[in-house]
């Protein structure tokens, strides 16, 4: 990308041209601290030497991201790998991450070379997906940093860090030795340019809003579209250059995404009164406030990010209105609508829609342009095929031009489009589908991309034909990006019939949510920020120190050179100078220029005449169309498409045979237009033109000719594309039988491996895919087949892909074992994935040792990365395969599932029980070997083996998985759903026991599991959990409990859908029933007493690295140090007064002896009940009974300090059951995080103990 300007380098610029994310604009809004490595006191003198520091931030999708940072010494910064950027201590530097950072982990990695003194290093960044979710990195208590040089893996997600340590947090900026260092940025510092180029804000946020669309209206006004409000009309009143003011133009519109003046006329894209579509809405007084509004073309969708977009004026005085793919027009398509033929085009059916159901019901066209008339009476469908194009524009010579978006989700996949600008000529077709059925560019009937961007989100896009910008970036379109937060100029060149370009970078940002863009008089470039409740704007980008004058015209001559000619600014002037000079006089003036100025004043007279009338006069155009300009000539015949006329046919004839293919194309398309019949041999030797787009408008314009005329002609033509491209045209028009079309197919070069060009097999192919499409049958298809059998592979790379896509329709047996091999040896990912997807079709020819392969295939793309809907898009594609395996193969291929775990689970997931031979011995027999595995993989495998175990109800099988349920106590929930799906009479003691510690998802099931029994509770504990489970779920589910306690009690409560007041009813219930049990009531964790809450231990011993690393030897002193062995013993080891904890961790899960600790009253085993004792001094006891053979006449009772005390058993008055715990609270108080993480790996060795006896 030789003229891309702001390559990753150049993006990582210093504090005067760079920019940082939003949270990072004011000084206050910064959540960093200053960090050196361990064991350095804040703000101390540091030894000297290089220090490495280390974070990682996830993000769920596609991103971007930014960083400000600061160290004390020189340093250098790496993320994912690639360094962004180096400097100096004790300077602020601000690094933009877009196109660095992205979906899963990224790896943010700092070296500062320390020298001496004091050190610390200062990180403010994060990322942000395309959701607006933010991912801080910010640097704080979570990096992890070392002073022992690291290998090179240190900068990679896979590396070990083991031996690195928490870092020492020294404090926020404001305390630190550097606090003289201003870290507030304004909106400036957001920005990166390219060199010369400068911003300014012209328009406050606060003025203007968070804008969607803008354009000019008259007096230099801005007339711009508020996001969820109406149109708005903001003006600089005192002329400085800053919009400051702000009025309504018309309250009937909402949610305007396309704004276009014509004259004193503004057409708006939107919500109206009369529902979504194009709305007229003029403004004659020239006030700035509509005068009134009607509907001139209606949409059948609503307003949404892929619906009804924008309307431009084109320079052939026509209106142009593009919309998503989920937005269709409710107006009659005129007869000869350039892009009236369009259809599915898919062969392999059912195809794979988005895993995610994005867009799964929307069909052809996709995206779409018309043209239309300025009241809206007639319709023309001119181009189909895109995603979600936002934005159109127009060149001087009259070409479309727009910017399409991706489907993000599809990041990985062979389909996956990266945003593209696209030449939307008349007729063009680019092929999108839903899901993974979109056109590979190389198909016949549809049209390429101009220039491939990357990821993105498109917005507004304008032509820009101005002298300010540098001459590299005159004639550019310009595109906005709103995700990756670019402005970027696209300079076209023309290349036969159509353009090239490549694009570089003006502006970047993060954020730089740009909506829409403009050219000024000045030739600046204005844009406005908005969408998705995002701060709004109007900004303006000037290039170089020089003042640019604004132009405008008051004479003809100074109109004919006025730049920038397609603005309402321009078209304002126009309109003055016409007025001015009188219709004579200017018509005069204007045909003068259009025979003898330069081409470029030529083209501009007519695009004037085009617009503002009269209508170039027919004489003046065919006079012109001898030009020996080719822009000119290719103008002209873009006009003469509006006259119909005996002399229009005839200079059209002769322009088909014109030698430029520019010119050529339009000529085409001038016969469509007109909706006249052209003359078949120009066409048809049209159909071999070496230019791709020729070809394509030659097919076009030939399916204007009844095909008996031309029929006969295609079916003879010895030109393979003439044959090919005539072939596609008679299927258009359904007058090519399906089997004649195969047997033409056939005919061409008989498939001949040397007499054939790639473009003309991969023609064919598609021709033959259309064929089977449309019927065809019999044996000219079996013909095919072995055809197709013989050719694969090719030295083609695409015509292989569509012969694999044929014999997997054909299901030719024979290909089978081909096409695996082929999967095995592509190189890359996308044809991996593409022949996947093709032999998923197939039945025939699968051998045992095929589909082990397949497997093993799938189950190496599990370290693969893609967008949202990757895993499952190759989820769908393998199960979809899995799905024409017999019961036996899928037995087969289950049995050796460990070592394919990702595929097993596969297999059970997308198959029913009667799918699978031996369905429960299958299961039963891999799900001990899975349990020993510690392979990638394994863990799902157990996870799907033990669902797939729950969908039997054989008994046998149901008490495996009670056995299960109480062996593995971190299965335990899991198991409850699973079983708690066909609960049974067996199943009561999982289903309440699992009440005291499940999930909100997991109580819900397990409630309503037991209201399908008919057991009820004859001890306290099963109703106690019962209305404790309806107390953790609340308004969220607690009714489920409040039914199961009215069913069991047979007690209705009265209180209708109050929870909280019927679960008061039944602890009423209960407390009466059972007067001694311990309270149903929900306890709370105390922080201040326990020392931390049960989220902040789950979430440091679940989800940070350092809690999942205890140390065993400094777990057993934390264990003693936290007085549990006073009570416990574990092992050898502790007293035994407590539960023994040898094999606790074989028994509870995590979360239950967390909980347990925290909450030592919550649930007490009547083994362990306190009791409270008053002896007949009155003297009052609490604590826990404890057998003693050898004091047969004294109660022992162990007190909550771990102390006992006896009491003479003829002194006692009363000894009452206590509901509370003699289990102290705070007892982990005293304790690190880390000594609690240690303990708990002490503890968890007790998994591998057997219970005591």
């Amino acid at each position: 990308m030789s003229l891309r300007w702001l390559s990753i380098p150049c993006l990582v610029l210093t504090l005067c041209l760079s920019w940082s994310a939003s949270p990072l604009q004011a000084q206050d809004n910064y959540n960093a601290s200053w960090i050196w490595q361990n064991g350095v006191k804040a703000w101390e003198d540091a030894p000297s030497g290089s220090v490495w520091f280390r974070q990682v931030v996830r993000s769920g999708g596609p991103s971007t991201g930014a960083m400000r940072l600061v160290s004390s010494d020189p340093f250098q910064v790496w993320v994912n790998g690639q360094e962004v950027g180096k400097g100096n201590g004790k300077e602020l530097y601000r690094y933009s991450l877009n196109g660095i950072v992205g979906r899963g982990p990224n790896v943010i990695a700092v070296r500062v070379d320390h020298g001496e003194g004091q050190a610390g290093l200062f990180v403010d960044g994060e990322v942000r997906d395309q959701g607006g979710t933010s991912f801080p990195f910010d640097s704080n208590g979570d990096w992890l940093a070392t002073s022992t040089k690291p290998d090179a893996s240190w900068l990679t997600d896979d590396f070990n860090s083991e031996g690195w340590k928490k870092v020492t947090v020294s404090g926020a900026h404001p305390d630190s030795p550097w606090n003289e260092l201003e870290l507030k940025d304004s909106y400036l510092d957001r920005y990166a340019l390219a060199p010369g180029y400068k911003i300014e804000r012209i328009g406050e946020p606060e003025l203007v809003g968070s804008l969607i669309a803008m354009t000019w209206g008259n007096n230099g006004r801005v007339i711009a579209s508020q996001e969820g409000g109406p149109i708005v009309t903001i003006t600089d009143e005192n002329n400085d250059g800053i919009y400051d003011k702000t009025i309504t133009y018309s309250d009937q519109m909402k949610n305007c995404q396309g704004l276009c003046t014509v004259l004193n006329d503004l057409y708006a894209v939107g919500q109206g009164p009369e529902g979504v579509g194009v709305y007229l809405l003029p403004d004659e007084n020239n006030d700035g406030v509509a005068d009134s509004i009607k509907l001139i073309g209606k949409n059948k969708s609503g307003v949404g990010e892929h619906g009804p977009h924008d309307v431009v004026w084109g320079p052939d005085g026509w209106l142009y209105h593009n919309m998503g793919n989920h937005a269709w027009m409710d107006a009659e398509m005129q007869p000869n609508s350039p892009a009236k033929h369009t259809y599915e085009g898919v062969l392999l059916q059912p195809s794979f829609k988005d895993a995610g159901g994005h867009a799964s019901k929307i069909t052809e066209p996709g995206g779409t342009i018309w043209r239309f008339t300025p009241d809206g009476s007639e319709w023309w469908r001119e181009t189909s095929g895109f995603r979600n194009e936002y934005d159109i524009a127009f060149n001087k010579f009259g070409d479309l031009f727009t910017f399409d978006s991706d489907m993000e989700w599809d990041v990985g996949m062979p389909w996956y489009r990266p945003v593209r600008v696209n030449h939307c000529v008349p007729g063009a077709e680019f092929g999108w589908r839903t899901g993974s059925t979109k056109w590979p560019e190389y198909f016949l009937d549809s049209l390429p991309t101009t220039v491939d961007i990357g990821r993105g989100s498109p917005t507004g896009v304008i032509y820009y034909e101005h002298t300010q910008f540098p001459k590299s970036e005159q004639d550019s379109f310009l595109i906005c990006d709103w995700s990756m937060g670019r402005i970027m100029a696209v300079p076209l060149k023309k290349e036969g019939a159509s353009y090239n370009s490549d694009f570089m970078t003006i502006i970047s940002g993060n954020p730089l949510n740009v909506s829409d863009i403009e050219v000024d008089r000045d030739g600046s470039m204005v844009f406005c920020v908005g969408g998705r409740r995002t701060e709004g704007g109007l900004y303006r980008v000037t290039y170089g120190d020089e003042k640019h004058e604004a132009v405008s015209a008051t004479t003809i001559e100074e109109l004919i050179a006025l730049p920038q000619i397609t603005s309402a600014w321009a078209r304002e002037d126009a309109v003055a100078v016409k007025t001015a000079a009188g219709e004579e006089a200017w018509n005069q003036k204007l045909v003068e220029y259009a025979r003898k100025g330069s081409p470029a004043e030529q083209i501009r007279a007519l695009t004037l005449l085009s617009q503002l009338g009269p209508k170039p006069e027919l004489s003046l155009l065919i006079e012109l169309a001898g030009s020996k300009n080719v822009m000119v000539r290719s103008f002209v015949t873009l006009l003469l498409g509006d006259h119909p006329d005996k002399q229009t046919y005839l200079a059209l004839e002769s322009l088909l045979r014109d030698t430029d293919p520019m010119v050529a194309r339009r000529a085409c398309e001038a016969y469509v237009r007109l909706n006249q019949v052209p003359p078949k041999e120009p066409l048809i030797k049209l159909l071999s033109s070496e230019d791709r787009h020729v070809r394509f408008a030659a097919r076009r314009s030939l399916e204007m000719i009844p095909a008996e005329q031309w029929k006969k002609d295609i079916l003879a033509s010895t030109n393979p594309s003439e044959r090919t491209y005539g072939l596609l045209a008679l299927t258009n028009l359904n007058a090519i039988e399906p089997n004649v079309l195969m047997e033409q197919v056939l005919d061409l070069q008989k498939f001949g491996r040397g007499g054939m060009t790639n473009r003309t097999l991969l023609e064919t192919l598609r021709l033959a895919s259309l064929a089977m499409m449309a019927g065809a049958e019999g044996q000219p298809v079996e013909q095919l087949g072995q055809k197709l059998l013989e050719l694969f592979p090719t030295n083609s790379p695409d015509a292989n892909i569509e012969l694999a896509r044929l014999l997997s329709h054909l299901d030719v047996a024979e290909a089978t074992p081909k096409l695996v091999e082929y999967l095995e040896a592509a190189a890359d990912q996308e044809t991996q994935i593409r022949l996947a997807m093709f032999l998923s079709y197939k039945r025939n020819g699968w051998t045992p040792d095929l589909q082990r392969q397949y497997l093993s295939w799938y189950e190496g793309t599990r370290s693969w990365e893609g967008g949202n809907s990757f895993v499952p898009y190759l989820a769908n594609i393998v199960s979809s395969g899995i799905s024409k395996y017999s019961p036996e193969d899928r037995k087969a291929l289950l049995l050796e599932g460990v070592s394919r775990p990702f595929a097993s689970s596969l297999i059970l997931n997308t198959s029913k029980p009667e799918e699978i031979a031996d369905f429960e011995s299958v299961v039963t027999t891999i799900l001990s070997d899975a349990e020993q595995s510690k392979g990638a993989g394994s863990e799902e495998l157990v996870n799907v083996l033990i669902s797939s175990l729950g969908k039997s109800e054989q008994p046998a099988i149901r008490e495996t998985l009670r056995t299960i349920y109480e062996n593995t106590p971190d299965r335990r929930e899991q198991l409850a759903r699973v079983i708690a799906e066909k609960p049974q009479a067996e199943d009561w003691e999982v289903l309440t026991r699992t009440l005291a510690f499940g999930d909100n998802t997991t109580l819900q099931l397990c409630l309503n599991a037991l209201r399908k029994l008919e057991q009820k509770p004859e001890a306290a504990e099963p109703m106690r959990q019962a209305i404790l489970a309806g107390q953790k779920l609340g308004d969220q589910g607690g009714l489920v409990a409040v039914e199961l306690l009215q069913g069991w009690t047979g007690k209705p409560h009265g209180k209708d859908k109050d929870v909280a007041a019927a679960l008061a009813f039944y602890r009423t219930i209960y407390a009466e029933q059972f007067p001694k049990a311990p309270s149903a009531e929900m306890q709370k964790v105390d922080v201040a007493e326990a020392g931390f809450s049960l989220k902040q231990l789950m979430d440091y011993l679940e989800n940070d690295p350092q809690g999942q690393k205890g140390d065993v030897e400094k777990g057993k002193v934390a264990f003693e140090k936290a007085k549990c062995a006073k009570c416990h013993r574990f092992g050898n080891e502790g007293a035994n007064v407590g539960p023994d904890l040898t094999s606790v961790r074989r028994r509870f899960q995590r979360k239950e002896i967390i909980e347990s600790i925290l909450l030592p009253s919550q649930v007490i085993s009547d083994q362990f009940r306190m009791v409270t004792v008053i002896t007949d001094d009155g003297l009052i006891h609490n604590g826990m009974p404890v057998p003693d053979n050898t004091k047969p006449d004294s109660l022992v009772l162990l007190l909550s300090d771990a102390t006992k005390i006896e009491i003479p058993k003829d002194q006692l008055d009363e000894e009452i059951p206590s509901k509370t715990s003699v289990m102290p609270t705070g007892l982990l108080k005293d304790l690190t995080l880390q000594e609690i993480a240690d303990m708990f790996a002490y503890i968890e060795t007790s998994k591998f103990n057997e219970p005591t006896k």
